[in-house]
């Protein structure tokens, strides 16, 4: 997580963004893994107020309301890359110390292991294993995608047939409109 260095005050308030990792639903769902995208966040505070703090996504009000925090955020990040896809601290196959390891070298996620070349894989204890254990896990979570995207679209199935019988049940509930049927009579 990325912060301005220093929060600056505006309307009586001090604001800073920063960049979050934030858990994208449909495309984890569709990687069949988590994915994250970095996606910039304000944090406002009054002075004299530690127990108060709001914390959430910055909005375009947010930029222009807090410009000159915005403009040293953007100043700060202009070198910064953002990053998709699952973030190698996020990989439970992995210790924390490789994590920040595999970070410190630029690979910042799982997926960029799993496409690093021999060469950039030299500095680090193990680098191939590590690059075929990720394949292996993007694979997996590939073939498991596709399972899972089918077993919502099943429940999802079931819950428009659900929806449609109830709809029909109440069609057939409601009281007809016009004459009444005549009625057969019996001829001897």
């Amino acid at each position: 997580m990325f912060e301005t260095a220093q929060p600056q005050m505006q309307e009586n308030l001090f604001a800073t963004f920063f960049i979050q990792p934030v858990r994208m639903g449909y495309k984890s769902e569709q990687a069949g893994h988590d994915v994250y995208e970095d996606v910039v966040h304000i944090r406002i505070k009054s002075p004299g107020d530690n127990l108060t703090e709001v914390v959430r996504e910055a909005s375009e009000l947010d930029k222009r309301r807090f410009a000159h925090q915005w403009a040293y955020f953007q100043q700060s990040q202009s070198g910064e890359e953002m990053v998709i896809g699952m973030p190698v601290t996020e990989w439970a196959a992995i210790s924390r110390s490789l994590a920040e390891e595999l970070r410190a070298k630029g690979f910042k996620t799982v997926e960029s292991l799993a496409n690093a070349s021999d060469l950039q894989l030299q500095s680090i204890m193990g680098g191939s294993g590590w690059r075929t254990k990720a394949q292996a896990f993007l694979k997996q979570a590939e073939d498991s995608a596709l399972v899972m995207k089918q077993a919502n679209d099943i429940k999802r199935l079931e819950a428009m047939i659900e929806n449609l019988k109830g709809e029909i049940g109440r069609i057939d509930d409601k009281p007809r409109r016009g004459r009444p049927p005549k009625e057969e009579t019996k001829e001897d």
